[in-house]
């Protein structure tokens, strides 16, 4: 049975429900399959790094994560080494992929960072990223 999620966890860690949008938004991951091996990147990502994401998706156009992050860890890094990582494997396995620009980019500078403050945004949160949708399914790739 899943155990709820009550103040004294929250207080214990820290939550962060965490996006980042493809470079200039374009619509990058569309394809089923490219989406699939970046899907696998990134969780590989996130086992070599330790990084404790509870739930996330990826969109052809940005990726919302829930990150809990540890105390001795900071969330810029974490976001650099999801972001760095799968685009350097991702170039790795497709190295003839390109935006049209020449240069090796998935995804736009920064990142959008909000602190989840109790349970209730914490499950809010969770089922906003599960729920969201792809806006762009039916947009051609450029």
């Amino acid at each position: 049975m899943k155990q709820p999620i009550t103040q004294s966890i929250l207080d214990q860690d820290i939550y962060y429900h965490v996006v980042f949008p493809t470079f200039k938004r374009l619509p990058l991951f569309k394809d089923d399959t490219v989406k699939a091996e970046l899907i696998e990147l990134v969780e590989a990502t996130m086992v070599e790094k330790n990084i404790d994401v509870l739930i996330y998706n990826i969109l052809s156009d940005h990726m919302h994560l829930l990150i809990h992050k540890q105390y001795h860890q900071t969330l810029p890094d974490l976001v650099k080494y999801l972001k760095g990582r799968s685009t350097f494997y991702f170039y790795a396995l497709h190295p003839d992929f390109t935006i049209g620009l020449g240069r090796k980019r998935l995804w736009a500078k920064g990142y959008h960072s909000k602190v989840i403050k109790d349970a209730q945004q914490l499950e809010n949160t969770v089922l906003y990223i599960h729920h969201n949708y792809d806006r762009h399914a039916d947009e051609v790739i450029l």
